[in-house]
């Protein structure tokens, strides 16, 4: 049953990863060196290493959605999992997008996929996966 659980997560991941690098793909700005032969794969995999590389945002999610769940153990909020899962997203997406938002306001910077993938896919990445690692922790201590 687990491992059943393991891959349908998996799956949205992929999808969700898939999707975005499609997206990053056609809006990339291929006047820049770097962009200039982008091809999907390669859009796909530079998600997947921002996503790694962005481990301190990771363990900051982790926090916020251990402080949710313990607020719900200790009947402080009463919310159902769709509802903290939305505002641990919430909560970490406006987190991010505020620190890319000033960076790019303070660099001159134009606001583009790239800033738009730090501030918001990443973010959601990491949200979900932070989301199934304490909901599955919070199950196994409450018991």
């Amino acid at each position: 049953m687990t491992y059943i659980k393991f891959l349908e997560r998996f799956g949205i991941l992929f999808s969700l990863y898939t999707f975005w690098s499609i997206i990053f793909y056609y809006f990339a700005d291929r006047t820049q060196k770097i962009w200039s032969d982008l091809g999907i794969l390669e859009a796909f995999v530079y998600l997947v290493a921002l996503t790694i590389g962005g481990y301190l945002q990771f363990f900051v999610c982790l926090l916020i959605f251990f402080c949710l769940f313990y607020l719900r153990k200790i009947k402080k909020i009463k919310l159902d999992n769709t509802v903290l899962f939305l505002l641990g997203t919430f909560v970490n997406l406006i987190i991010s997008l505020s620190l890319v938002l000033f960076i790019v306001s303070k660099l001159v910077m134009k606001l583009n996929i790239e800033s738009i993938t730090l501030g918001v896919f990443v973010p959601f990445i990491h949200s979900l996966i932070s989301f199934y690692i304490i909901n599955a922790f919070m199950k196994k201590t409450i018991k």
